[in-house]
């Protein structure tokens, strides 16, 4: 009986090694495939899938350093720019004033469709011109040039907006434009607008 035992044992241990030895081996893949970066997506593999080596992706390379592009300094306001800004700011106040009075009298802006017209350049065709009746003479930039540095203006006649240049920096911003005359020698617009 000792005898027949020990052969059942055997036989046991016959049967019951292959599947051991089976599992062992599928273990130390598993732990060689996680501890190693084999470069294959992480999809689980499908049955008869080739297992994959461990051999290693290529290392990656650090990019490009990327270097700041310098904050280019302003140039310097030229001389009496701020005095001249303060001078087109009282300038589009008392433009303002006339425009308001203008609606009180007449139910609306003057009307030049939306678009920007120089101020009173061209008496024929800006409605700015009709300003004079409340506002004469209509105020001139401080360069004193009408046609190359005046005032503009735009209304709908239900709002409006009166423009200047501006030299010593960028106007704050509750006075920056939306829209600007087309042109491309100023910098900087300051922006009146109402009501």
């Amino acid at each position: 009986m000792e005898e027949e035992r020990s052969r059942s044992h055997w036989r046991m241990v016959a049967l019951l090694a292959p599947v051991i030895i089976l599992g062992v081996v599928i273990l130390l893949i598993l732990v060689v495939d996680l501890t190693t970066d084999s470069g294959s997506a992480t999809e689980p593999l499908a049955f008869g899938t080739p297992i994959p080596t461990g051999t290693r992706g290529p290392s990656p390379t650090p990019g490009p350093t990327l270097t700041p592009t310098p904050i280019p300094t302003p140039a310097p306001a030229p001389p009496g720019a701020e005095e001249r800004d303060a001078t087109r700011k009282a300038d589009l106040e008392d433009l303002r004033d006339a425009l308001e009075e203008y609606r009180d009298e007449h139910d609306s802006y003057p009307e030049t469709g939306g678009s920007i017209q120089t101020l009173c350049v061209y008496e024929e065709i800006d409605a700015g011109c009709k300003l004079e009746e409340f506002l004469d003479p209509l105020p001139i930039d401080p360069l004193g040039d009408r046609h190359e540095d005046g005032y503009w203006y735009a209304s709908d006649g239900e709002s409006f907006v009166v423009i200047s240049q501006y030299e010593a920096a960028p106007p704050p911003a509750e006075a920056r434009c939306e829209e600007t005359p087309d042109r491309e020698d100023i910098r900087y617009f300051y922006c009146l607008t109402g009501p």
